[in-house]
């Protein structure tokens, strides 16, 4: 977007850029849309006073107080992941005022408790402490146990995740995975995440899938189950056909073009024989697997990062 292209520019390019914050701008950080607030509706944007991500806003009204944690800050574009604070250096070059973001805290520390309405409301004791939380991503690498480097998660849901954590911030020096906090004190993750993974399948599904939905309801079955059975019969490569659908855009530099429509592309000596197997393998494979997986997998394990342990999947998509 012309508001990523300007926290590029104002950085001084995107190695700069990587030094400031140790990602790329992209449109899914909440400083691109700050700065898109500015540009298209200033009257909005001078009378913003603090700027929340949703969970914070919940606590606000539970608590009065305006706070954030490091694993949701460290995904604003704001935030100076390295040194666990707010980078002073880009918020000036972009125009932002420091001011417009809360104090930051860890995600186990406390960040207020229940006013007394609250309580009420909740039927809570008043001054329940509530702490600060996190994202998706390191909180459920908590709840797995990836709490050490060599240890790896890999989440495959609606999206789909490939999260290392390292005891010390180490940005890829091409960008193309994230660099973040970690809900655990001193630690921090390399990431790369594919948006459209399971929700990739689930539009096949919706979309060109009538026929296994229909069996499917007649049978008393799942049709992700139908739709896998039918690409067991196809070997991997699809015969040729490429799935390349980027249903939203991605929270990381994936390398690849930007598609505005779904490609299918067999080959031409092969036209005669696409069959709906050939379309589930490469709805569950391609999107997913090459693109996300590799895209990610490859590069932590050319880099810093080398596996202790098998991955932990905590959740899983049909």
């Amino acid at each position: 977007t012309a508001e990523c292209a300007e926290i590029t520019r104002k950085a001084g390019g995107e190695k700069a850029l990587g030094h400031m914050v140790a990602n790329p701008a992209l449109e899914g950080f909440t400083l691109p849309k700050v700065l898109w607030l500015k540009n298209h509706e200033p009257e909005h944007f001078k009378r913003t006073e603090t700027v929340l991500l949703p969970k914070d806003y919940v606590r606000f009204r539970l608590t009065g107080e305006k706070l954030t944690e490091v694993t949701d800050a460290a995904g604003t574009l704001a935030y100076d992941v390295v040194h666990r604070r707010w980078s002073k250096e880009l918020l000036k070059k972009t125009g932002m005022k420091e001011s417009f973001f809360p104090e930051v805290r860890e995600s186990f520390e406390p960040c207020g408790g229940l006013t007394p309405q609250a309580g009420k409301e909740l039927g809570l004791l008043p001054g329940t402490p509530i702490v600060g939380g996190g994202a998706d991503n390191p909180c459920g690498a908590v709840g797995c146990g990836v709490l050490e480097p060599g240890d790896v998660l890999v989440s495959v849901g609606t999206s789909g995740v490939v999260f290392a954590p390292m005891k010390s911030p180490q940005a890829d020096k091409e960008l193309r995975l994230h660099t973040f906090c970690h809900a655990v004190p001193g630690t921090w993750y390399a990431m790369g995440v594919m948006l459209s993974a399971g929700y990739a399948l689930r539009w096949y599904r919706d979309s060109l899938g009538e026929s296994e939905k229909k069996a499917a309801l007649k049978a008393k079955r799942d049709p992700y189950d139908l739709l896998a059975e039918e690409a067991k019969g196809v070997a991997p490569g699809c015969e040729g056909l490429v799935f390349c659908l980027i249903l939203w855009v991605n929270v990381r530099r994936t390398g690849m073009p930007r598609f505005g429509r779904l490609l299918w592309g067999p080959p031409p000596a092969t036209e005669g024989l696409i069959s709906p197997g050939r379309f589930s393998r490469g709805s569950l494979t391609v999107c997913w697997i090459r693109f996300a997986f590799f895209g990610s997998a490859r590069p932590l394990s050319a880099g810093w990062w080398q596996p202790a342990v098998g991955p932990r999947v905590p959740s899983g998509s049909k």
